[in-house]
C-alpha cells in the first residue's frame, strides 16, 4: 500500500473509526426562510420574489423549492513570495475524497475568484452550495448510521477557461482544513459525532489535529477538531487555502570553494542521468566563478526551468524519497566547477578543459509543478516539499532554499592548469583570480 494511502486510511481508521453500513438518506437544511418569514415587507426576498397577489404556488414558483443555499467561505492568503500566479481565472474547487485508498477522486463544486489572477495578501471566496454530496462521496464513520462526504479544498487556475480543473493546469494551493458533509440515518446526529464537536450538515475538519490526535484524546480533552457549521461558514471559520504549489523558477546560491579557482572557471549544473553524474552529460545554468584563495567564490544565479527532456522520476528516486511524497517529474543535478579552457562556455575533451571542484554536500534539484494531481498535491503542500529550483542537503536529507548556497571542494587529486590553458599575462583586469603572477608556472588546483 502506497505512503499516501496509508496516510489516509490511517488518519479516518484512527479517529473516525470507518466501518461499513448501508447508505442513509438526508437533506440539506431547509431555506433561509424561518419560521417568521410571511412574505410582508419585512421579509428576506428581494424584488425578484414571486409572491404578489396572483401567485398561485404553482410548480414554477420558487418560493416552494426545498433546495438551500448553503455558503461556504474562506480565503486564499497570497504572497508575493510565493512566486508568481498565471494570468488566468483562478477558481476554487471542493474534490470529493471519494476513496480513501485512492485520495481526491471528481471536483463536485466550484466558484470563480478572480478572472484573471490574484494579487499579493488575502481573497475571499465563496462557493454557493446548492445540492447534496452524490451518493457515492459517503461514507460510514460509526456503527450508529453516520456518514460523511469528505472534500479537499484546492486553487487552481484555469488556464484553459474549461471552467474545471483539468490536468496540467497549475495547482495553486490547498488547505489542511477538509469540508465535510454529515448524516445519520435517523436524521439525527449521533453522539460520537457530537463528542467530535461535528453535527449534520456541513463540518470544518482540521486535517493536522486529526492526524496528531486519537478520538480517545479529542474526546476526553475537550479538544474539537471537527466545528459543526450546518449553515455554512464564513472568512473567519472556512478553509484557509496558503498558495504554497508554485514553482521557485529563479533564485541565487552563493558559492563557497575550498580552493583557488582561477579566473576563467564556470560553475555549471551536471545533469544526473543512467546512474552516474558524467562529465559527458549535458550542464545547465552555468556561471563564471574565481576565487584567490579559499573561500567565497561568487553567487550563481540560478533562473528558469531545466529542459524538458531532462525531466524524469530519478530525482525521487536517487534522494532516496518516496515519490508518494514528491512530484512524479524532477530534474537532478551536481554543482562542477571547472577550468573553461576553451572559453566557449561548453566541456570538451580538450586537455584544458578540467575539472576543479565539485558539490559534495548539497545538490540542485528542480521539482515539476505542472506534472501534480491533486492527491499528491495536497501531500507535497502537507509535507512542505519545495517546487521548481531548491538544494538538498546530503548530510541532512532535508530541502534547503538556494540562498543557503552550496560548497565545492576537489572531486579527486591535485589539478594542475598547464601554463598554455592559462590566458596571456597583462590581458585581465585586476579581478579576483588575477593571474599575471602566476603566467610563468603551471596553476595547481588542489590540496
Amino acid at each position: 500500500m502506497s505512503l499516501m494511502r496509508s496516510l489516509l486510511l490511517c488518519v479516518f481508521l484512527a479517529v473516525l473509526g470507518l466501518w461499513a453500513c448501508a447508505p442513509p438518506t438526508g437533506q440539506l437544511p431547509s431555506d433561509d426562510d424561518d419560521a417568521s418569514d410571511d412574505d410582508d415587507a419585512s421579509d428576506d426576498d428581494d424584488a425578484s420574489d414571486d409572491d404578489d397577489a396572483t401567485d398561485d404556488d404553482d410548480a414554477s414558483d420558487d418560493d416552494d423549492s426545498n433546495v438551500s443555499s448553503i455558503p461556504l467561505t474562506g480565503v486564499i492568503r497570497h504572497a508575493a513570495s510565493n512566486g508568481v500566479v498565471p494570468g488566468a481565472p483562478v477558481h476554487i474547487g471542493l474534490f470529493s475524497w471519494n476513496s480513501w485508498s485512492d485520495g481526491c477522486g471528481a471536483e463536485r463544486f466550484t466558484t470563480v475568484v478572480s478572472e484573471s489572477g490574484l494579487s499579493s495578501g488575502d481573497a475571499i471566496y465563496t462557493i454557493e452550495v446548492t445540492e447534496e454530496p452524490e451518493e457515492s462521496d459517503f461514507v460510514a464513520v460509526d456503527k450508529e448510521g453516520t456518514e460523511f462526504a469528505f472534500f479537499a479544498v484546492f486553487a487552481y487556475s484555469d488556464s484553459d477557461g474549461s471552467g474545471t480543473w483539468d490536468a496540467e493546469e497549475p495547482l495553486l494551493g490547498s488547505s489542511e482544513s477538509l469540508l465535510g458533509f454529515a448524516r445519520h440515518s435517523d436524521e439525527e446526529t449521533s453522539d460520537y459525532l457530537k463528542g467530535l464537536g461535528g453535527a449534520a450538515g456541513w463540518n470544518v475538519l482540521d486535517y493536522e489535529g486529526l492526524w496528531s490526535n486519537s478520538l480517545e484524546g479529542l474526546i476526553s480533552e475537550g479538544v474539537t477538531q471537527v466545528l459543526s457549521v450546518p449553515e455554512g461558514t464564513n472568512s473567519t471559520n472556512g478553509a484557509l487555502i496558503e498558495v504554497g504549489l508554485l514553482p521557485r523558477e529563479s533564485g541565487t546560491v552563493p558559492v563557497t570553494s575550498s580552493v583557488m579557482l582561477p579566473s576563467g572557471t564556470l560553475i555549471s549544473g551536471l545533469y544526473y542521468n543512467s546512474g552516474s553524474f558524467a562529465p559527458s552529460m549535458p550542464l545547465v545554468q552555468s556561471q563564471p566563478l574565481s576565487a584567490s584563495e579559499p573561500g567565497p567564490a561568487g553567487d550563481w544565479p540560478v533562473v528558469g526551468p531545466p529542459p524538458s527532456d531532462h525531466l524524469g522520476t530519478s530525482a525521487a528516486v536517487e534522494l532516496g524519497l518516496s515519490s508518494e511524497l514528491l512530484p512524479p517529474l524532477g530534474s537532478l543535478y551536481s554543482a562542477s566547477a571547472w577550468f573553461d579552457g576553451e572559453a566557449d562556455g561548453s566541456r570538451t575533451e580538450s586537455e584544458c578543459d578540467l575539472i576543479l571542484a565539485g558539490g559534495t554536500d548539497r545538490l540542485l534539484v528542480w521539482m515539476e509543478a505542472s506534472s501534480l494531481e491533486p492527491t499528491s498535491a495536497f501531500a507535497v503542500q502537507r509535507s512542505d516539499v519545495p517546487l521548481g529550483w531548491s538544494l538538498y542537503d546530503l548530510q541532512a536529507s532535508a530541502f534547503r532554499v538556494l540562498s543557503l548556497g552550496l560548497t565545492v571542494t576537489p572531486v579527486g587529486a591535485e589539478v594542475v592548469v598547464p601554463m598554455e590553458c592559462l590566458p596571456p599575462p597583462g590581458d585581465d583586469d585586476d579581478s579576483a583570480g588575477d593571474d599575471d603572477d602566476s603566467a610563468a608556472e603551471d596553476l595547481p588546483v588542489g590540496n
